[in-house]
């Protein structure tokens, strides 16, 4: 039986319609005098968040990372609800706590769906190194052989180094989930903190080291535009099959479920004093076509904000060198 770990929360609604209330935060509008609701959602949400605007609900999309950057700043979101994974939720709440603010949600949705951390590689490489992983790849196997070159883990020399993409994870979600899901491996349990960062530090930086540091640019579009950018790539599952699929694969990559299974757990948090309602139907139509999955709703214990945080920090400096 497959393990889930979960790392953020995902889209819960119990009613066939449920209202949402937050406090004011620094979003001006007259809490019922706006005719037309916003609703803010991460990037990973983009294509479900597409098929919920209407007349009455304008939707907004933009990276978990900048949104929670201006949270932190007391800069507010002008939105009624943010659609996100739940990692960011809980950050936006450490900083708030850490500030002396205010908790800048009135209410979060129970977890409705998921979607897994993959991986995504060439086609013609995948065999070389599951041999050289000794059968099946895995987390460990990818951090290991990581930057090695291909003629040192079994493949001609051409191939060059073994490039791992990885997406920003100060921004987004897939990079987020990313680090949490090599923390995991090498803790060698599915919750953590920060005392166990420091007792895995040396391997951290092997970690950082295999994997090429992020772009602006997610590591699967960079990939798709040139096939020689990497060799494979962490990211999440939902939308993720149809970009393989596209024309722009041309055929040449494969995903590849691993286990353990980290999965991002999307959110709808309520904000800013704001009433609005959106049909269950709705969201669960959306979620379903965007390739979001309807799992059991056993929640394993996780890392908490401050040691993701921590995290995320680790791996920056180590890219960065500062």
């Amino acid at each position: 039986m497959k393990r889930v770990v979960m790392v953020v929360g995902l889209v819960a609604l119990v009613a066939s319609a449920f209202a949402l209330r937050a406090t004011r935060g620094n979003d001006q509008r007259p809490p019922d005098d706006v005719a037309t609701k916003v609703l803010l959602c991460a990037t990973e949400m983009a294509d479900v968040c597409a098929d919920l605007g209407d007349a009455s609900l304008t939707v907004r999309v933009e990276d978990p990372g900048a949104t929670l950057a201006r949270l932190r700043s007391g800069g507010g979101i002008d939105a009624e609800a943010w659609l996100t994974p739940r990692s960011w939720v809980d950050l936006a709440r450490l900083g708030a706590q850490s500030s002396g603010g205010t908790d800048p949600f009135d209410s979060l949705s129970e977890t409705l769906a998921r979607t897994p951390l993959v991986i995504i590689i060439r086609s013609d490489r995948r065999a070389t190194l599951e041999t050289s992983c000794g059968g099946v790849i895995d987390w460990s196997c990818i951090v290991r052989r990581g930057g090695a070159t291909w003629a040192e883990i079994g493949g001609p020399s051409a191939w060059g180094s073994l490039r791992v993409g990885v997406d920003r994870p100060e921004r987004t979600t897939g990079g987020l989930v990313a680090l949490a899901q090599i923390a995991s491996t090498f803790v060698r349990r599915e919750s953590f903190d920060a005392r166990d960062l420091e007792s895995i530090s040396s391997t951290l930086g092997v970690a950082a080291a295999a994997l090429t540091p992020p772009t602006d640019k997610t590591a699967l579009d960079t990939m798709l535009e040139r096939a020689n950018s990497y060799d494979l790539v962490l990211a999440l599952e939902a939308g993720t099959r149809l970009a393989i699929a596209s024309p722009r694969a041309s055929g040449q990559l494969e995903l590849v479920e691993l286990e353990p299974i980290t999965s991002a757990d999307v959110v709808l948090a309520t904000m800013a004093g704001r009433r609005v309602t959106i049909e269950k139907t709705r969201v669960q139509q959306a979620l379903t076509t965007s390739g979001w999955h309807f799992l059991d709703k056993t929640e394993a214990g996780v890392a908490d904000a401050a040691t993701l945080e921590q995290l995320v920090a680790r791996f920056l400096q180590a890219w960065t060198g500062r």
